[in-house]
């Protein structure tokens, strides 16, 4: 490992870590990217060698031994969500709000129960359960609701983002 250059310092790895691509990095560079990971959105961790092209993994047991364990649990959900949310049509959270349940819509036959906050869910919006009434009409008539709710509560649209908020 003599004369291996960290692709992160661009300096000669001090206390380098090699990969089974043949590539490495300072010890304490590839602890910092791995730290980091989680608040940039770095998926999959990547071996950063050879200009940044090189597609190697950063194997998971390699980072749970280099990083604490706090930092590794933040880094395996922060992936976990990346995957998530980059999988909308196959994955939905719980319509109740607050709820932190995940589902896999292609697992749906019938309408699944939230195992946390045990509402039921209609398959076909993803929404709470309407039972008997059309999911078109039961979304129109939440949005009447929410907008009557808006107008009482002096809720607007926020003019940069149009997200709904309450002054």
């Amino acid at each position: 490992i003599d004369g291996l250059a960290c692709p992160i310092c661009r300096d000669s790895a001090v206390d380098p870590i090699e990969l089974k691509c043949g590539h490495g990095a300072c010890r304490v560079c590839l602890v910092r990217y791995i730290s980091s990971a989680h608040e940039h959105r770095a998926w999959p961790l990547r071996c950063l060698g050879g200009g940044n092209k090189c597609t190697e993994l950063l194997p998971l047991p390699l980072c749970q031994k280099l990083v604490p364990s706090e930092t590794f649990a933040r880094l395996v959900d922060a992936s976990f969500l990346a995957y998530i949310q980059s999988r909308a049509d196959e994955f939905h959270y719980c319509p109740t709000p607050d709820c932190p349940q995940i589902y896999r819509s292609s697992a749906i036959v019938s309408t699944p129960q939230c195992p946390t906050c045990l509402v039921r869910i209609c398959a076909s919006c993803h929404e709470v359960e309407h039972e008997g009434v059309p999911c078109a009409v039961s979304t129109s008539a939440n949005e009447k609701m929410f907008e009557e709710w808006a107008k009482q509560n002096d809720v607007k649209q926020c003019p940069k983002c149009t997200t709904m908020i309450e002054k």
